[in-house]
Protein backbone atom coordinates (compact mmCIF):
# COMPACT_ATOMS: atom_id res chain seq x y z
CA UNK A 1 0.00 0.00 0.00
CA UNK A 2 2.88 2.32 0.84
CA UNK A 3 4.34 2.05 -2.68
CA UNK A 4 0.99 2.81 -4.25
CA UNK A 5 0.52 5.86 -2.03
CA UNK A 6 3.98 7.09 -3.05
CA UNK A 7 3.14 6.65 -6.71
CA UNK A 8 -0.12 8.55 -6.26
CA UNK A 9 1.68 11.39 -4.47
CA UNK A 10 4.15 11.64 -7.33
CA UNK A 11 1.36 11.61 -9.90
CA UNK A 12 -0.58 14.31 -8.05
CA UNK A 13 2.52 16.49 -7.73
CA UNK A 14 3.24 16.25 -11.44
CA UNK A 15 -0.38 16.93 -12.39
CA UNK A 16 -0.35 19.97 -10.13
CA UNK A 17 2.82 21.26 -11.79
CA UNK A 18 1.29 20.65 -15.20
CA UNK A 19 -1.82 22.61 -14.26
CA UNK A 20 0.35 25.50 -13.03
CA UNK A 21 2.38 25.60 -16.25
CA UNK A 22 -0.40 25.15 -18.81
CA UNK A 23 -2.36 28.20 -19.87
CA UNK A 24 -6.09 28.17 -19.06
CA UNK A 25 -6.96 28.08 -22.76
CA UNK A 26 -4.59 25.24 -23.64
CA UNK A 27 -6.39 22.17 -25.03
CA UNK A 28 -4.61 19.85 -22.58
CA UNK A 29 -5.80 21.75 -19.50
CA UNK A 30 -9.18 20.02 -19.30
CA UNK A 31 -7.55 16.61 -19.48
CA UNK A 32 -4.98 17.52 -16.84
CA UNK A 33 -7.76 18.76 -14.58
CA UNK A 34 -9.78 15.58 -15.10
CA UNK A 35 -6.73 13.41 -14.38
CA UNK A 36 -6.05 15.46 -11.26
CA UNK A 37 -9.62 14.96 -10.00
CA UNK A 38 -9.40 11.22 -10.68
CA UNK A 39 -6.04 10.92 -8.91
CA UNK A 40 -7.37 12.82 -5.90
CA UNK A 41 -10.35 10.48 -5.75
CA UNK A 42 -8.08 7.45 -5.97
CA UNK A 43 -6.01 8.80 -3.09
CA UNK A 44 -9.20 9.17 -1.02
CA UNK A 45 -10.20 5.60 -1.81
CA UNK A 46 -6.75 4.31 -0.90
CA UNK A 47 -6.97 6.11 2.44
CA UNK A 48 -10.29 4.37 3.12
CA UNK A 49 -8.71 0.94 2.60
CA UNK A 50 -5.36 1.55 4.25
CA UNK A 51 -4.87 -1.23 6.84
CA UNK A 52 -2.36 0.90 8.77
CA UNK A 53 -4.99 3.57 9.30
CA UNK A 54 -6.77 1.45 11.92
CA UNK A 55 -3.70 1.44 14.21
Amino acid sequence: MHDLNNAMASLLANLSLGLEKVDENHPARARLAAANRAANRMQELLADYDPDRSK
